[in-house]
């Protein structure tokens, strides 16, 4: 099997700005001493690769608890291995780095407003009174850990409080813009009583009331010119619940996903062991995230549009990629299975890369897509964008809002109660990257995807198939859109592979 990345769904996650520098010293693995903190918040997307970035910097964990156990889940030592860091990579021992997953959007808000105050997640209301429940879902994710039991520092508000004192990096993996007829970045601001310790090494403010909402603007004059800085490139995972979807064979249970491919290592969480859960081409996706096809049991004949090798316009079944070994096209699932879409409720660099991909990629299939995909207003950091293009609330009225990556991830899960679901993630939240993958409870918001082995994929690079133009970006894509094969990762049910192929 072909293992090929989608250059549309690949992003490039951006430093927004960098205070901080620091000299060269021997590397110390363990808990971090640090003095000298540096503040991060963002993309919910680059979190864990960022976290990975800072233990190494500082040759330091940060964490929930005292003792090596409760930690960030990354250990040095052992390198390369899921969740090891080599223990010659440190350059300050001085420098603790502290990020806050809140999504690019309002990682990019609290930047433009330079206040750390508006680095929370999801969204506020202004007036709104959240109690000790709701705040807990305000806050950032809970992977990676935004303050430092282990080392709080002193006082105790340098690592062991949040919101943090100051705004030092904002992440966003999409780009900074300034609106149509402004002439600077402008944003939203809140204020909020109390102003700190809504999280500390004590537990979580009773309550947090929503002051009132403001226009701001960056002030170049007093903060200098933003300095934007790609940090590396990044992969959006498409993740797949399968687990349940099914069929009889004579009295035998199977799975009904004919596509699927084994991993060849016996280790979960690694990268031996990757395979596909699903393998959906470039042509379903569309289809899925259009609304065009909501239900994996779909077999209609001539509804799903598609591109064949020589680039023809075609029409097909959804289940036409699902092949049993005999060569028949068979259902995703024996009986009706609606396909729920689990998206991203917040201001979202992932969601931006998604929409990228769809706008890239979907119009060339058929221009019945153009109006949802081609629209000028995609791609957008706001999947409810996407969803206004769709206009078509019977099927989208399913779909399922969540904030932070981790959230999509645990609302797609393992589970068989949750089987169909599909959604959009940093790779990092996905097996085989992480092998602890727990279900939402509750409407709970910030269930952690990420193990103690958890493990940070390298970035991903391109791989062209035949025909595809290596221009990035440029709207020329490959002559045989819709089948040819592209690798990105998906969340796979227990027992099945590790990726995902679109083609």
């Amino acid at each position: 099997m072909k293992m090929q990345s989608s250059k549309y769904l690949l992003g490039t996650a951006s430093v927004l700005a960098l205070l901080a520098s620091s000299a060269t010293v021997p590397a110390n693995a363990g808990a971090s001493s640090a003095t000298k903190p540096i503040y991060f918040a963002g993309s919910t997307l680059a979190s864990e690769a960022f976290r990975q970035i800072l233990d190494c910097y500082t040759g330091g964990t940060v964490g929930f608890g005292f003792g090596a156990t409760a930690n960030d889940g990354y250990q040095f030592g052992g390198f390369p291995a899921p969740g090891h860091l080599p223990t010659t990579c440190t350059v300050s021992t001085v420098v603790n780095g502290l990020y806050a997953g809140v999504g690019s959007g309002n990682g990019t808000r609290g930047f433009i407003a330079n206040n750390p105050q508006q680095w929370y997640s999801g969204s506020v209301t202004a007036g709104s009174v959240m109690t000790s429940t709701i705040t807990t879902m305000f806050l950032p994710a809970a992977k990676p850990p935004i303050i430092d039991f282990s080392n709080t520092g002193s006082p105790a508000t340098i690592f062991g409080s949040y919101p943090y004192p100051r705004v030092d990096v904002g992440m966003s993996d999409s780009p900074l813009a300034i609106a149509t007829g402004a002439t600077t970045l402008t944003t939203v601001s809140f204020t909020f009583t109390p102003a700190q310790s809504w999280s500390t090494t004590g537990g979580v403010a009773p309550a947090i009331t929503v002051g009132t909402s403001t226009a701001v603007a960056y002030n170049p004059t007093t903060y200098g010119a933003p300095i934007q800085v790609p940090a590396f490139e990044v992969n959006v995972a498409i993740v797949v619940n399968t687990n349940g979807m099914t069929t009889v064979s004579g009295t035998t249970t199977i799975s009904s996903v004919y596509s699927a491919v084994t991993g060849a290592g016996t280790t979960p969480g690694t990268q031996a062991n990757q395979g596909a859960a699903i393998q959906l081409t470039t042509a379903q996706m569309c289809a899925i995230f259009s609304g065009l096809v909501t239900d994996w049991n779909d077999t209609t004949p001539n509804k799903v549009p598609y591109l064949d090798s020589a680039g023809t316009p075609q029409l097909g079944a959804f289940n036409d990629a699902n092949k049993d070994p005999s060569g028949v096209a068979q259902p995703y699932s024996a009986t009706s299975k609606t396909i729920r879409v689990v998206y991203r409720g917040d201001g979202s660099g992932t969601s931006f890369i998604l929409t990228n991909y769809l706008k890239a990629v979907c119009p060339q299939i058929s221009s019945t897509y153009a109006t949802i995909f081609g629209a000028t207003n995609l791609p957008s950091t706001s999947f409810a964008t996407l969803i206004a293009n769709i206009n078509n609330s019977a099927v989208t009225s399913q779909w399922i809002a969540q904030t932070g990556s981790g959230n999509v991830a645990s609302n797609v899960s393992t589970d068989a109660t949750n089987s169909g679901r599909i959604g959009y993630v940093s790779a990092d939240f996905s097996q085989p990257y992480t092998t602890n993958v727990p279900t939402a409870a509750g409407g709970d918001r910030h269930s952690t995807v990420f193990g103690s082995a958890a493990e940070r994929t390298a970035a991903h690079r391109r791989h062209l198939c035949s025909g595809q133009h290596d221009t990035y970006n440029s709207g020329v894509h490959r002559a045989d859109t819709g089948r040819c094969p592209q690798r990105v990762d998906r969340h796979p049910a227990a027992g099945a592979g590790h990726d995902l192929d679109l083609g």
